[in-house]
């Protein structure tokens, strides 16, 4: 028969220190995710706007499936996350969802781009800046809140430019939007966590 063990005030003030020592790490550890991500998308568009301009290859968009090598560094950072972790908060699980919801929409926007006349960059501005922007409120965390909404202005913009410069607005946003709230988020003293 099983017995529960009654804690006393110092064992449930002590399991409370730990649980929110836990979610800090956790929080300061999803800027990794924003930083590789970051960089990935930048060397995928550097490399468009480069193929583009500056050579004869026929299908410079092609720069894009760099981003299919992001999942290496991610899938390990990944791994060694929950063996380090153990514990997810629910704020965890919600990211998590929160950006696989971004990931099965941008396979679909990709599978079916051509429907779209090729015209991908504000639906996945606009997806981005969703993702963005709900991380911020996750995480109680206003500049990515604030990327968020950056990228929401930028999908407006988008509309109206041709394809160079929605890779210069991509190489901005990825900046403005997502790596530096990623730093900002990493280098976060943990007593503002």
């Amino acid at each position: 028969m099983k017995t529960d063990k009654k804690l006393t005030p110092s064992d449930s003030i002590r399991i409370i220190n730990e649980m929110i020592e836990t979610s800090k790490g956790n929080i300061q550890d999803n800027a990794n995710y924003f930083i590789i991500w970051g960089y990935v998308v930048l060397l995928a568009c550097i490399l468009h706007f480069v193929l583009l301009k500056f050579t004869d290859f026929e299908k410079p968009y092609l720069a894009w499936l760099i981003v299919l090598i992001g999942f290496i560094p991610t899938t390990i950072y990944s791994k060694r996350q929950i063996k380090k972790n153990k514990i997810f908060t629910h704020i965890d699980r919600i990211n998590i969802f929160l950006w696989l919801t971004f990931g099965i929409s941008y396979i679909i926007f990709i599978a079916y781009m051509s429907k779209f006349n090729y015209q991908i960059f504000p639906f996945v501005f606009l997806l981005v800046g969703n993702c963005v922007f709900m991380s911020g409120i996750n995480l109680k965390f206003k500049p990515l809140i604030a990327g968020g909404i950056i990228y929401w202005a930028g999908t407006i913009v988008s509309f109206y430019l041709s394809l160079e410069y929605l890779l210069l607005l991509t190489f901005i946003l990825i900046i403005i939007a997502y790596l530096l709230p990623g730093y900002l988020l990493k280098y976060k003293k943990e007593s503002d966590v």
